[in-house]
């Protein structure tokens, strides 16, 4: 995979599983910075057009 031009670091791609899912990578800085971890569980919300990643609790 090529690397994103320096300054690109806030947009990101779409992407679609051969099973119909879609999925959008995350920078690992915000991961790590947010302390979540491999195959932690999350909620996804809508709120107008925007989503919501929080953990879950």
């Amino acid at each position: 995979m090529a690397r994103q031009k320096v300054g690109s670091e806030d947009t990101r791609k779409l992407s679609q599983f051969t099973s119909g899912s879609y999925f959008v990578t995350l920078p690992v800085a915000a991961v790590r910075n947010l302390g979540w971890r491999d195959g932690q569980k999350l909620t996804v919300k809508q709120d107008g057009n925007k989503l919501i990643i929080q953990d879950w609790e």
